[in-house]
């Protein structure tokens, strides 16, 4: 994320209306040493806003209870106040943002997704996929990429620009025992390439973009474990504060570092 510039007297107007309570809203936390930050875009001017505070005070001891860095945090009933801009970029956080707000109060903390957008269709240059929801499967040009039975589908990220083509997330929603899945599927003029099933069975997802090492984009899936409804408390507890997170870089899927799956191409090819 790119923090804008603002002069000082507009970054100060706009963080006190952004400083006003609010009842619920999300970010991604980040730690860094005994500080921890939720960062958000403020509805009001656009901005990216860092909340702060200490994560061995009573307000960091219960949203680092109920959130996971590196995750979407939401958070409910929230209580703030202005923090200096200038000891807030010093703690050395990776996001620079316009402003700071210290978080002095949270009624509820716990971690969140960020798909929000669920759509039965895309439309691509090379084509239309879309979620068959009669016969459970997949469509790419109205033929059915898997056998009929296959899933509830939903395409969760749209990616118009990769490689020589364009790349989608899918969703395969299940029941309680497993609620999602996912496929990255590849479409271009020679069809469409999907990989083979990956996730934690958690619908807790945080998808972004990032640069590997050589500066070529790559797809980064995070999300928490999942235990399911036979689990034990303590196991759903543990599996709530564990990430994993999933690396696409356009020939490999990793998980946490591993190559899990061979190269994509030797997906399902319609």
């Amino acid at each position: 994320m790119l923090a804008l510039l603002l002069t000082v007297g507009f970054a100060t107007a706009n963080l006190n209306v952004f400083a006003q309570d609010a009842p619920s809203w999300s970010g991604i936390l980040e730690s860094r040493g005994p500080y921890s930050a939720v960062f958000r875009v403020s509805p009001a001017s656009g901005d990216l806003v860092g909340h702060l505070f200490r994560n061995a005070s009573p307000v960091g001891r219960q949203i680092l209870a109920g959130c996971l860095s590196g995750m979407p945090c939401v958070l409910e009933d929230v209580k703030l106040r202005p923090f200096d801009g200038g000891q807030g970029s010093a703690l050395g956080f990776s996001d620079q943002p316009s402003g700071w707000l210290e978080i002095t109060g949270v009624g509820a903390a716990r971690v969140g997704s960020a798909i929000d957008d669920y759509r039965s269709e895309v439309v691509t240059r090379f084509g239309v996929m879309a979620a068959d929801r009669d016969r459970l499967t997949l469509l790419w040009q109205g033929k059915p990429l898997w056998p009929s039975g296959s899933g509830s589908f939903s395409i969760v990220r749209h990616y118009s620009s990769w490689r020589q083509g364009e790349l989608l997330l899918v969703q395969n929603t299940g029941g309680s025992a497993c609620p999602a899945l996912y496929h990255f599927i590849e479409v271009s003029p020679q069809g469409a390439v999907a990989s083979q099933e990956f996730g934690t069975c958690s619908d807790l997802v945080y998808p972004f973009v990032k640069n590997d090492a050589s500066g070529k984009p790559e797809i980064v899936v995070r999300m928490v474990a999942y235990v399911g409804p036979f689990g034990t408390e303590a196991q759903r507890r543990e599996a709530a504060h564990t990430r994993i997170e999933y690396v696409f870089n356009g020939k490999h899927l990793t998980r946490n570092g591993q190559r899990i799956v061979s190269d994509v191409s030797e997906g399902a090819l319609r």
